[in-house]
């Protein structure tokens, strides 16, 4: 077992078989940790994302999506790094959207796209596939290429964190 669980280490979140058993035999045993006390700063220097978050929900969703929204706190280097450009924690139901975004270079429109994304993830529950949840599914996919400026959205995004 010790070497199933130092593939698992190398694979980073990769699975093998006997840790997926030991994971799901004794999840009943995992505590949950605390809850962190989570501040919910959606006004920043340029964008106020409870607008952008308002104003999408009531185009798109028909102000069915339930969430908090707040600006992260991962620096710039990280966004950069990963593309992590948004996040939404189930748990919480909380969508943070990084900083690096909050600033006047970056269009409106790539900030929407970001948000309007994580609220794609408030909605759609994902499908198990061989066992695992895909994520970014096929309705998933469909769904967002509905945001109005979702090709001049991705163009300005592989731009900016691409060269």
């Amino acid at each position: 077992m010790l070497d199933e669980i130092v593939r698992f280490a190398r694979k980073k979140g990769g699975t093998t078989q006997t840790v997926k058993a030991f994971i799901q035999n004794n999840k009943n045993c995992l505590k949950d940790s605390p809850p962190r006390t989570i501040t919910i700063k959606p006004k920043g220097s340029i964008y106020n994302l409870t607008k952008i978050f308002s104003s999408l929900n009531r185009k798109y969703f028909n102000d069915s999506v339930s969430a908090h929204i707040t600006w992260g706190k991962r620096s710039a280097r990280y966004a950069v790094r990963r593309r992590t450009l948004g996040s939404y924690q189930e748990k919480t139901k909380i969508i943070r959207i990084n900083p690096i975004l909050d600033r006047r270079r970056v269009p409106r429109y790539v900030v929407e796209f970001i948000v309007y994304h994580e609220m794609l993830h408030v909605v759609i529950d994902p499908p198990v596939k061989n066992g695992r949840r895909v994520i970014h599914s096929k309705e998933f996919k469909k769904r967002e290429r509905e945001y109005d400026y979702y090709h001049k959205a991705l163009q300005w995004e592989n731009r900016a964190f691409k060269g």
